[in-house]
């Protein structure tokens, strides 16, 4: 869900999320963008689209995208909380995503497992760790680097 943030008077007093550096910043705009175009592309079932992408030699770092948010639209546990691009504020999920992605670039296995459990249906889980996997590894070829979004435009 495409959200903007809450105020901040319906959080406990005292809570605030950890700031953000440069790099995540980047990463969590490039995700907002591919979080609009998932909503604007037709989407295939998780299957179908690990099916298509595990075929590709090349696949883009924007295909594990929207396939990954369509796999969050249906398997989540809950409505996954995503703000607008170019919202200042992060949100929890957001944040979720940016450890989860960076764990997945550490390797920590036992960890991405865990925290996919925390959040997506049993069913779709290998899928989820499939389409995380490789978003990771085309982001840490380089894939973030290039576009104009940089200047907080789309891609």
């Amino acid at each position: 869900m495409i959200a903007l943030p809450a105020c901040a008077s319906i959080r406990p007093a005292g809570f605030a999320l950890p700031a953000i550096n440069a790099t995540e910043r980047i990463l969590l705009t490039r995700l907002r963008w591919w979080l609009v175009q998932s909503r604007l592309t037709p989407r295939a079932s998780a299957e179908e689209a690990c099916f298509v992408l595990r075929g590709e030699a090349r696949a883009s770092a924007a295909s594990y995208a929207v396939a990954w948010f369509g796999l969050l639209d249906r398997h989540a546990r809950r409505r996954l909380v995503f703000y607008r691009p170019r919202v200042e504020a992060c949100s929890l999920d957001e944040r979720w995503l940016i450890q989860l992605l960076t764990l997945v670039a550490e390797g920590d296995d036992a960890s991405v497992r865990a925290m996919i459990a925390w959040r997506i249906m049993p069913i779709a889980r290998r899928r989820a760790r499939f389409l995380l996997a490789g978003l990771g590894r085309t982001l840490s070829e380089g894939q973030l680097e290039a576009g104009p979004w940089r200047a907080g435009g789309p891609p």
